[in-house]
């Protein structure tokens, strides 16, 4: 026998209610810290830019007026600065890439602390809305626009994470004292005590 009308309408209205959805991706971009980590990747990253730029153009400069100058130079002369110069060229390339990979690493963490502190204010607003799940809308093939939790959340991470930057600041703070503690711990690096000073056989 068929449920009622009613009592399925309800049922669907019940199950409505307990799946919510989130754009994860549109929480981060349109999210005050999300908007405040990209104005600064977008401004780190030209920086990066610029600084490669110039120190390529130096490298060839280098080049060039080695190059201007072998015909006035020994041959061991010209192989010695060609060699430091190649030294150099493999240094600048190093420099150059770790500064890429620390943008890289600094967007990383931004987005991972980010999504850390959003994890409890996501829960609260599947509270607030009566939700038992809230699914990706990634993982989602379809769905009602009415169970899409993204711009309440949003609200709700700028409301509670702003820009993010303190966050970020007491990550940070906590990092360098653990590890300020680890190295205290290392008795490699522990300074040693008066006992351990004392020259064996001291009285």
């Amino acid at each position: 026998m068929a449920p009622p009308a009613g009592a399925l309408d309800g049922a669907v209205q019940a199950l409505g209610r307990a799946v919510l959805t989130v754009d994860q991706e549109a929480m981060y971009r349109r999210s005050r810290w999300g908007l405040r980590a990209q104005a600064e990747l977008a401004a780190q990253s030209r920086q990066v830019a610029a600084d490669n730029d110039r120190a390529f153009a130096d490298l060839v400069a280098d080049e060039d007026a080695l190059t201007a100058a072998r015909a006035t130079l020994s041959p061991d002369e010209f192989r010695a600065r060609a060699a430091r110069f190649d030294e150099r060229v493999t240094a600048v390339r190093a420099e150059r890439q770790a500064a890429l990979e620390a943008l890289t690493e600094t967007a990383e963490r931004d987005r991972a602390l980010f999504f850390q502190a959003a994890a409890p204010v996501l829960g609260r607003v599947m509270a607030a809305r009566g939700a038992l799940v809230v699914l990706d809308q990634r993982t989602v093939l379809i769905a009602d626009e009415r169970i899409d939790a993204t711009a309440a959340t949003i609200a709700a991470l700028d409301a509670e994470l702003g820009d993010g930057r303190e966050i970020i600041a007491a990550a940070e703070r906590a990092q360098a004292e653990g590890a300020e503690k680890e190295g205290s711990s290392d008795p490699v690096n522990r300074p040693a005590s008066g006992a351990e000073r004392a020259p064996q056989g001291t009285p």
